[in-house]
């Protein structure tokens, strides 16, 4: 199971849409405290709410309003101290919430929305896969 060695991804927090999210478990995360983990499966799309406070390096700590996208068959872990479910969005897609040092592992690429994340912002991919 992931969640071995360093994240391809982290945040403070994240939203996160797919074709298939598993229930959050939970698990230790480290000496203190527990953390909560899931599986994203199908067209995984992560948006960035907040970025991780400690953030210097934009491809493995993207900013505010990124988006992360994954292909159509991958899957794609996400572990943090707090996951909400949503259930189904409008496109029929599950949809989750996590915050609190949230870490992604997963091959993911890289957008952002044109008009500083206004709404109907077109999507710019900014190139290829992040580095790990």
């Amino acid at each position: 199971m992931p969640g071995r060695g360093r994240p391809d991804h982290e945040a403070h927090s994240v939203t996160v849409q797919a074709d298939n999210i598993d229930k959050p478990r939970e698990f230790h995360r480290n000496g203190t405290h527990n953390g909560n983990r899931t599986i994203a499966e199908g067209n995984v799309s992560v948006k960035v709410s907040k970025r991780h406070p400690e953030s210097k390096d934009d491809d493995f700590r993207p900013g505010n309003g990124v988006i992360l996208k994954g292909g159509k068959d991958q899957a794609v872990t996400i572990e943090a101290k707090l996951i909400k479910m949503h259930g189904k969005s409008r496109n029929g897609q599950d949809s989750i919430t996590a915050s609190e040092d949230v870490r992604i592992f997963g091959k993911l690429k890289r957008f952002f929305r044109k008009d500083n994340g206004h709404q109907r912002g077109r999507f710019i991919d900014v190139g290829g896969f992040a580095r790990r």
